[in-house]
């Protein structure tokens, strides 16, 4: 589940990238089909889920041992994001999933908003 988004003003979703949060060479990897919108388009967010247990689990799927979701507004309209997927057991153990949400949108100039915290349940 990811909550937060719901919570941005439709002026916010324009796309850009504020390269400093963006690591263009690991996005290449988690997610090659991933194209990064153009100035004037909608803003997004990358969603990854990777698995970082592959020899204990595996995620229904996942490609590469990644999902990969482009999060657009719509998708937040009005209620957090959920993703539902399954994860199977190959062995016993403990194991570890990690998710990733990179924004993809224009920095905002001449009014403040107020910061609002993002959070992800996996």
């Amino acid at each position: 589940m990811v909550r937060g988004p719901e919570e941005l003003p439709e002026y916010a979703w324009h796309a850009g990238v504020v390269s400093d949060l963006v690591n263009r060479s690991k996005i290449g990897t988690t997610a090659p089909g991933f194209r990064v919108p153009n100035t004037g388009e909608s803003g997004v967010f990358l969603l990854t889920i990777e698995n970082a247990s592959s020899e204990i689990i595996k995620i229904q799927g996942a490609k590469n041992e990644v999902i990969v979701r482009e999060l657009r507004r719509n998708e937040f309209v009005g209620k957090p994001y959920v993703y539902t997927g399954l994860i199977v057991s190959r062995v016993s153990g403990s194991f570890s999933v990690n998710g990733t949400m990179t924004p993809f949108f224009e920095e905002v100039s001449g009014e403040e908003i107020a910061p609002k915290k993002i959070h992800a349940r996996v």
